[in-house]
C-alpha cells in the first residue's frame, strides 16, 4: 500500500519555515518572547532574557516565580515585605529574582555578591532596591550566608556605607558579569 507523502512533507517543511520566521522576529524584537513546557518550564526565551536574566538562566526554569515577581512588581507590591516572605519561606531564587528587578541588576550580579559573601556588595544592593539598612543584614546574614561578625550594621536605621561608597560598590559588581 503506497502512501503520498508530498502533503505531510509540506506541511514540516511550512512548520518548520514559519518556526523559523518567529525565531527571527523575537530575535530582533524588544519584547520579552517565551514557550514552556507542559510543567511550566522555559524551553525558549528571547536572547534578551528578562527581569535580569539572561535566557540561558531562564531555559529549564520554572515560569512561575519570574511571573510572581513580575505580578508583585505590576501590583505595586514588590518590596521589602515581598522580599522578606520570599527569604523566610526559603524561596532564594525568587528573592534574588526580586533584588535584581528592585536594583535594577542582572541575576548574575546578584549570584556574584552571594557566592563571595560580600556584605558591602550586599548592602549596597539592598541600598539600591530601596530596602532598610535593618533589612539588609538579614539579606546580609540568611541569603548571602555573612558571619554574624562581618555583617555591616545598620547605625540608627542607616546604612553603615556612604552612598558614594555603595555606588563605587554597584559599579564594581556590574563590572563583575
Amino acid at each position: 500500500m503506497a502512501r503520498d507523502m508530498t502533503m505531510e512533507r509540506n506541511l514540516r517543511t511550512a512548520l518548520v519555515e514559519s518556526r523559523q520566521r518567529y525565531k527571527d522576529l523575537v530575535e530582533v524584537s524588544s519584547d520579552f518572547s517565551w514557550e514552556t513546557n507542559v510543567n511550566g518550564e522555559f524551553i525558549f526565551v528571547s536572547p534578551k532574557g528578562a527581569l535580569g536574566y539572561q535566557a540561558e538562566e531562564l531555559i529549564n526554569k520554572k515560569a512561575e516565580a519570574l511571573e510572581k515577581v513580575k505580578k508583585l512588581e505590576a501590583d505595586g507590591t514588590l518590596g521589602e515585605a515581598a522580599v522578606s516572605e520570599m527569604l523566610k519561606t526559603g524561596d532564594r531564587e525568587m528573592t534574588i529574582a526580586a533584588l535584581a528587578v528592585l536594583s535594577g541588576l542582572k541575576v548574575d550580579s546578584m549570584r556574584t555578591v552571594i557566592s563571595n559573601r560580600s556584605a558591602k556588595g550586599m548592602a549596597s544592593i539592598s541600598w539600591k532596591a530601596g530596602l532598610s539598612a535593618k533589612f539588609s543584614e538579614v539579606l546580609q546574614k540568611n541569603l548571602a550566608l555573612i558571619l554574624t561578625t562581618d555583617i555591616i550594621r545598620a547605625g540608627g536605621g542607616r546604612y553603615a556605607l556612604e552612598d558614594g561608597d555603595m555606588e563605587w560598590q554597584l559599579d564594581f559588581i556590574k563590572d563583575l558579569s
